[in-house]
């Protein structure tokens, strides 16, 4: 742990379990949109917030509530490699980053099904992207 890191989980289930509701309940359905994606997809902690693998890291669900994630507010939903998925930045916010690009969902009735089929699409180009 760092000196930024104020606690440290074991598990994804521990994680889970530190997340205020609202963001639970957006962690929750971005990872049901995850495992309805890419279904071959292996779920481990990294920074102490849940990334998905392939063959490499293709993306990463962060709650505002791990604080040494600089997001304020929210659930981001990030790709390690969005510089490929979404060159434009038309869905994906890269905050001066160079690759790495995310969408940050406030509140779950964000997610609706505009909102969930643009989460599909870049789920499945990432997916694509890493080799899948």
């Amino acid at each position: 742990m760092n000196k930024f890191q104020k606690v440290k989980f074991d598990s994804v289930e521990e994680f889970l379990g530190y997340l205020p509701q609202e963001e639970l309940d957006i962690v929750t359905r971005l990872r049901g949109l995850i495992a309805e994606t890419f279904p071959q997809y292996r779920e481990k902690l990294a920074y102490n917030v849940p990334f998905y693998y392939n063959h490499r890291r293709i993306c990463f669900i962060w709650p505002s509530a791990i604080p040494w994630g600089n997001l304020d507010h929210g659930v981001a939903l990030g790709f390690v490699n969005a510089s490929k998925i979404d060159p434009e930045q038309h869905f994906l916010k890269y905050d001066n980053r160079k690759t790495m690009g995310r969408m940050i969902i406030n509140n779950l009735s964000e997610i609706d099904d505009e909102k969930m089929a643009t989460l599909k699409f870049l789920l499945q180009e990432a997916y694509l992207v890493d080799g899948g």
